[in-house]
């Protein structure tokens, strides 16, 4: 079933599902959270948030999206917490 009908308005439901299977893999859960609303946000901005949420991302927009998501965990990683 799809998330919603207007992808941008789902941003924290992505986002829980994303710490959720970041926290399985055993990554901090402040490294977690960071990176997946990272992740929600340039997903949005580089124009890949609905075929993401939709599950139907080509080779090219997977590939990006991967940068993408480590970039960001790279980034929440090298974060001072507050």
């Amino acid at each position: 079933t799809p998330i919603g009908k207007t992808p941008r308005s789902c941003p924290a439901t992505y986002v829980g599902f994303c710490e959720t299977a970041c926290l399985e893999s055993g990554v901090d859960t402040e490294i977690c959270r960071a990176s997946c609303v990272c992740l929600a946000e340039r997903s949005q901005a580089e124009g890949l948030w609905d075929g993401l949420l939709r599950q139907n991302l080509d080779a090219e927009g997977e590939a990006r999206y991967f940068t993408l998501a480590d970039q960001c965990r790279e980034e929440a990683a090298r974060s001072p917490r507050t």
